[in-house]
């Protein structure tokens, strides 16, 4: 019997860890099974390669602690049991396995540099993704509708293509250097992850990128091809138009959102409209030096907030702010009268 495996399984062992199979594409579940039998000390596996839909479980690979490289693709196993001892993997690729339900198994692998997920049609949740990984690639996997369960502190990159995907909340993950989101329709929740670099593409149906305002360690934005997004004026982009710490692109978007010219008269347009919708009027709009209140009855006091919210100035006026001091970016600007104590508010660029 053990003669009978081998023919179909054929390979070499080395004499220290990790064991390499001389033909590392396994297509039947005999030929997996015959692993721990023909190398029962083997705990360290260098590359292996689990196709197709004869296999329907992994658990001959129990006694694994580390693997190099593996790629789980096209099978029909239900949960990745088999797994549960390995804690290091350099890359995992787990891709159209149509049954797979959950990925719990993963929860002692703590390290990898890529681990793609992608196309598992009845995977319902990322729980068990625990790993400190480079690199990330969740994609296509439509019945997980939010992050919950991915557990990460630091991430090169994560990529997240899922149209269905209701909220990119419900994780642990505490920092992103480069996010990629395509086909998404909304970004709910995306102020969850501190994300330095955000690139968004291919997004059809997405029309509201507000979201992105309480993304406060965003450095670099890039917009393409999402072809319904006319409106990008929200205050992280007004605010840092003409920054050169933060980069922005945008093209391929609907019109309004495909340059910064565009975008620019949007963010003044903005807030030109808020003050017709007072008695009073904020002018010029944006602003050098001096803003100009007019309709003021007589002194007035008031309240300067950066894009963020922290108030930076505050003091008394009848109808003049100097603002000549303040870096370029959007601003708020309260005002409360001195006996009714009514407020206004009115939101202003400062070039």
């Amino acid at each position: 019997m053990v003669v009978l495996l081998f023919l179909y399984l054929p390979f070499y062992s080395i004499a220290q860890s990790p064991c390499i199979l001389e033909n590392n594409t396994i297509r039947r579940q005999s030929q997996l099974d015959s692993i721990p039998l023909l190398f029962p000390e083997c705990d360290y596996i260098d590359e292996i390669h689990v196709i197709g839909k004869d296999i329907i479980d992994l658990t001959s690979l129990k006694v694994l602690k580390k693997i190099n490289s593996i790629v789980i693709r096209g099978t029909v196993i239900k949960s990745l049991k088999g797994l549960d001892s390995v804690n290091y993997c350099n890359n995992m690729d787990i891709i159209g396995n149509d049954s797979l339900e959950n990925i719990l198994a993963l929860k002692e692998v703590n390290s990898t540099f890529k681990i793609s997920i992608i196309n598992n049609n009845k995977l319902i949740s990322y729980e068990g993704l625990e790993t400190d990984s480079i690199r990330i690639y969740l994609e296509k996997n439509n019945k997980c509708r939010s992050l919950k369960g991915i557990k990460a502190k630091n991430v090169e990159n994560i990529t997240i293509w899922n149209p269905n995907l209701e909220t990119f909340s419900g994780h642990e993950i505490e920092y992103v250097q480069n996010m990629n989101v395509a086909y998404a329709k909304h970004l709910k929740g995306i102020g969850s992850l501190d994300v330095l670099k955000l690139n968004i593409e291919t997004s059809e149906f997405l029309v509201d990128i507000s979201s992105i305002d309480s993304l406060q360690n965003l450095v670099q934005l890039n917009l393409f091809g999402n072809k319904n997004l006319s409106m990008c004026s929200i205050d992280i982009i007004c605010q840092n138009l003409d920054n050169p710490a933060f980069s922005l692109q945008a093209r391929t978007n609907a019109p309004g959102c495909n340059s910064k010219v565009e975008i620019r008269q949007k963010c003044i347009s903005s807030t030109n409209q808020n003050e017709t919708e007072n008695e009073l009027s904020l002018f010029p709009n944006p602003v050098h030096e001096s803003l100009r209140i007019s309709g003021l009855d007589g002194d007035v006091s008031f309240s300067l907030y950066n894009h963020v919210g922290a108030l930076i100035q505050k003091g008394s006026t009848s109808g003049d702010v100097d603002v000549s001091g303040l870096p370029s970016g959007m601003y708020i600007l309260t005002l409360t009268g001195a006996t009714s104590g009514d407020k206004t508010v009115f939101r202003f660029v400062k070039m």
